[in-house]
């Protein structure tokens, strides 16, 4: 498939996905210490920074607008399942928890990027399982649903 002014599309998304992400840090509760910016802050910094970038990348493709430059997609396939596996992802989080949802989910995400081998597919899941528990649980003692 191919998309003329991809970067126009693609920055008017990002844009939209950001101001979601800015309308949903709102429902988040307050911080119970004063001195902290609360759970909100994070996601609505990462928000107003990709506005930024993605208003930087639409007006870049409106000054050097070319007629004749087009991006083509390859595996259109794999990146909608690849979508589609994010959003069960998401929504069996609460359900399933963080451990056993990203066990599931991860390898699945990796054979449709095309990694093929098991071993790899199995050690990427694992490390980074590991990698998330130290962190979270054991440096932050902050528990993972």
């Amino acid at each position: 498939m191919k998309l003329k002014n991809s970067e126009i599309v693609s920055g008017v998304m990002s844009i939209g996905i950001a101001l979601w992400f800015i309308l949903k840090a709102q429902a988040f509760p307050d911080s119970l210490n004063k001195a902290d910016v609360g759970p909100a802050a994070f996601p609505v910094v990462t928000a107003v920074l990709v506005i930024i970038f993605a208003t930087s990348i639409i007006i870049k493709a409106v000054i050097m607008r070319t007629d004749d430059y087009s991006v083509t997609i390859k595996r259109g396939k794999n990146i909608l399942a690849s979508i589609i596996v994010i959003l069960l992802y998401v929504a069996l989080l609460p359900h399933l928890g963080f451990y056993i949802a990203t066990a599931i989910a991860f390898p699945i995400l990796l054979l449709l990027a095309s990694e093929s081998k098991l071993k790899m597919i199995i050690t990427v899941t694992l490390v980074f399982e590991a990698f998330a528990f130290f962190i979270f649980e054991t440096m932050l003692k902050v528990p993972l649903p």
